[in-house]
């Protein structure tokens, strides 16, 4: 062996060491690089996890206080409908007082109830304040179905509430689920290959000093 091999055998193992050393330091970026990503995917998905758990509380409280409310809308239609019917009751029984002070009045005067003009009035101003009840009623009746819907209404708003957290909440988590699968299943392929391609160079100028030499 001449003198100057050594000096070759050594030049070639320091090629190799260096090119071992990059490549071992691509591969760990390339770890590092992953460990990363799966790291801002899992917060990614902890936030998600909160922002659902916050939409959802605060849907459910307004689902409780859209109940509160509905329930006073009921009991307003309930109470504008008894307050009705007492004012055709009322005007059912000023009805009859009319009718009955006006055929007093008649037999007094000398015409007989249920004759003539008098009879003729006397329905007119039944007719009359029964129209009036029903139309006290019907109104009651209205405003009542009125407050019912507005009841239905207020439900209505608060469940889709719930339901629209619930849906966007499922939404996010696939997403942050998906984040995370993406960040795990990322290849180190290029990694190795970058690695091995510096290995294979390192040993390339190696053998080509050895050569020279």
């Amino acid at each position: 062996m001449s003198g100057m091999e050594p000096l070759m055998i050594m030049s070639l193992m320091a090629s190799a060491t260096a090119a071992g050393t990059t490549a071992a330091g691509t591969i760990a970026s390339g770890n590092a690089q992953k460990s990363s990503a799966i790291t801002q995917a899992r917060q990614g998905q902890e936030l998600a996890t909160a922002q659902n758990k916050y939409a959802i509380e605060q849907a459910k409280m307004n689902r409780r206080a859209a109940r509160s409310v509905a329930e006073q809308q009921r009991q307003r239609g309930d109470t504008e409908l008894s307050a009705a019917q007492r004012k055709a009751e009322d005007l059912r029984l000023k009805r009859n007082l009319a009718v009955s002070k006006m055929i007093a009045q008649g037999a007094g005067s000398g015409f007989a109830p249920g004759a003539g003009d008098l009879a003729f009035r006397e329905d007119d101003l039944f007719r009359y304040g029964t129209r009036q009840a029903s139309l006290a009623t019907g109104e009651g009746l209205q405003v009542q179905q009125d407050y019912d819907f507005a009841a239905a209404n207020t439900l209505y708003d608060a469940e889709s509430g719930l339901w629209a957290a619930r849906r966007e909440g499922a939404l996010r988590s696939s997403a942050a689920s998906s984040g995370v699968a993406n960040a795990r299943g990322i290849s180190l392929t290029p990694s190795y290959l970058s690695a091995a391609g510096t290995i294979a160079a390192g040993a390339g100028e190696g053998f080509e000093k050895y050569k020279r030499g």
